[in-house]
């Protein structure tokens, strides 16, 4: 719809709107201090986002057709965008300059944990970047269709990328080798990302479901079904957010994913419902009742309750997270 939101996980609020892109936005990618998002979108441009305002800051132009990728380097100071322009651009987010251009048609790019490299897709390929020379380091290949998404691990070692060839693959980026193809899902893999201790993948696919996979065994730890295709799969700490095609952002507990084989899309909603009554019963066992961590189980299991017409428990949760809020907060003076 042309905007970009950001949403309070704890609350499940929408916090701002940004308006802005003449065209649909097709990827996020927010600073390491948390205080800017860059966006890319369809219009060809990129813009710089102040999330505590909600203003658009800079308007990055220069594309010459839909920018499909952004990521944002370690350090804040630059970002990296694909575009079907058969270019991968590095911009200086200061000056909004751009810094250095690299070919290549891109549907997605990720800069390694030290800013040194960026690893893109697009066609059947995945290039490892100097993005100082702008050298071409390792053309990887291995798939046989258009790859969609690529995120790097934590450790900068390996990459992740998923595929129109309906898998996951992962590789090494010193040399080249791909370690695992991960098969599983039935039609294209639309995203993936990874945990934030490099053990775990999670791929999102069209095939409306996600899987969560042991980057080093390769084998699938647990697959959770969605009601639409998954655009995309993003993972903070244990929580994971998942974006479907019908525009729905629904927000999961990691430990708590249904292990196993797939449950049915007709009782995806049950067993979503049972996955946020799992992390909310967790919660409590480990932290107490009263805790301020389980403000975020409350909300998210009210909000699903509430869309699925129970309105009177999901009453009775967001006044217990009002309550326990306000304790929060009394303990916070002390």
């Amino acid at each position: 719809d042309k905007t970009l939101r950001v949403w309070d996980l704890e609350s499940g609020a929408c916090v701002h709107t940004l308006a802005g892109h003449s065209d649909s936005v097709r990827s996020v990618s927010v600073t390491p201090n948390g205080r800017r998002a860059v966006s890319g979108s369809d219009d060809k441009t990129l813009r710089v986002w102040d999330l505590g305002s909600g203003a658009c800051v800079q308007t990055l132009a220069g594309h010459s057709a839909s920018v499909r990728s952004v990521s944002v380097t370690p350090d804040g100071r630059r970002a990296v965008s694909g575009s079907f322009d058969d270019r991968v651009w590095v911009w200086d987010l200061e000056s909004g300059a751009c810094v250095q251009t690299l070919a290549g048609r891109v549907s997605s790019v990720s800069v390694t944990p030290d800013g040194r490299r960026a690893v893109s897709g697009g066609d059947e390929t995945v290039r490892v970047w100097d993005l100082e020379s702008g050298e071409c380091l390792h053309t990887q290949e291995g798939h046989s269709a258009s790859v969609w998404s690529v995120n790097v691990t934590p450790d900068g070692r390996r990459a992740v990328s998923g595929s129109g060839d309906k898998t996951v693959r992962v590789w090494d980026l010193e040399s080249g080798e791909c370690l695992h193809t991960l098969a599983g899902h039935s039609s294209s893999v639309r995203s993936v990302n990874v945990t934030p201790d490099g053990r775990r993948a999670v791929s999102g696919s069209d095939d409306k479901t996600i899987r969560v996979w042991n980057l080093e065994s390769g084998e699938c730890e647990a697959v959770l079904v969605a009601t639409m295709p998954v655009r995309a799969v993003a993972i903070s700490s244990e929580t994971l957010v998942v974006g479907t095609s019908n525009g729905e952002v629904q927000i999961l507990e990691m430990h708590n994913l249904p292990a196993g084989l797939a449950v049915t899309a007709a009782a995806s909603n049950a067993a979503y419902e049972a996955s946020l009554r799992r992390g909310l019963d967790h919660c409590r066992r480990k932290n107490g009742p009263d805790y301020e961590h389980t403000l975020a189980h409350l909300a998210a299991l009210a909000v699903h309750l509430e869309r699925m017409g129970k309105t009177d428990e999901a009453r009775a949760l967001r006044e217990g997270r009002d309550r326990i809020a306000a304790n929060v907060a009394e303990w916070g003076k002390r």
